[in-house]
């Protein structure tokens, strides 16, 4: 086997590294996905999002509807005039 040049060395060593890191950061994203890491403040976060886009699209239908209504009422009241 022929010894690697000063370069070859320093780029293998470094497409090592980028590969051990990158396994490392998959299977810390893996944890995080499966919920292992998630304190119980931030599973509270998380349903509280939850709630906050559930109210949020409750919220817009509920605006909508009051904003038919209203064009209801004022197309009677052109009705009446």
């Amino acid at each position: 086997m022929k010894n690697l040049s000063p370069g070859q060395t320093l780029v293998f060593l470094l497409l090592v590294g980028l590969a051990i890191s990158g396994w490392l950061y998959g299977v810390h994203w893996k944890r995080t996905a499966s919920g292992d890491l998630f304190t119980q403040e931030e599973m509270l976060i998380v349903h509280l999002q939850d709630q906050i886009q559930v109210l949020t699209e409750d919220n817009g239908k509920l605006n909508a509807t009051i904003a038919e209504l209203m064009e209801e009422d004022g197309d009677e009241t052109d009705e009446t005039d």
